[in-house]
């Protein structure tokens, strides 16, 4: 009994101790607009895992953007500028390298129409050792056939 009441009294002891960090709660209001994210901009997340990070591939909006910077981005944005309607895609693949990504980008890039297009891709391609040459014009295609497709359209690589 004693030795419990001992361990009670040095949790309470070391929690009075410890220096309390105040409370942070986010504020929605101090989000910055970012031009690019006009009314009903259309906001496209493309290329490997890290951007994938075990989305769902059904309309279960719990999983849809994954649990990643994606989902962080979409949510921090989508609830501090409502009005916009803005929406998020992500359509990250785990696995995959620029050609891979290069096979798919008619169906998964160019025909969602996205006004931005966010593209991070390349820890396969230098896992299986793809000469930086081959990756350099593999990628520079994705980006010439997304500006032929919309001249408008803004890139964040």
């Amino acid at each position: 009994m004693i030795h419990r009441w001992l361990i009670s009294l040095l949790a309470v002891a070391v929690l009075l101790v410890l220096p309390q960090a105040p409370a942070q709660t986010p504020v929605v209001s101090e989000v910055m607009p970012l031009p690019v994210f006009h009314k009903h901009a259309r906001i496209l997340f493309q290329g490997d895992s890290i951007t994938d990070n075990n989305r769902g591939r059904n309309l279960d909006p719990n999983h849809i953007l994954g649990h990643g910077y994606v989902f962080i981005l979409a949510a921090k944005y989508g609830a501090a500028f409502p009005e916009l309607n803005l929406t998020f895609l992500n359509r990250g693949v785990s696995g995959n390298t620029v050609e891979t990504l290069a096979e798919r980008w008619q169906t998964d890039t160019l025909e969602l129409t996205p006004d931005l297009i966010s593209i991070l891709v390349g820890v396969n391609d230098h896992s299986q050792n793809v000469p930086v040459d081959h990756y350099e014009k593999s990628y520079d295609r994705l980006l010439a056939d997304s500006r032929t497709a919309n001249p408008n359209v803004r890139l964040v690589l």
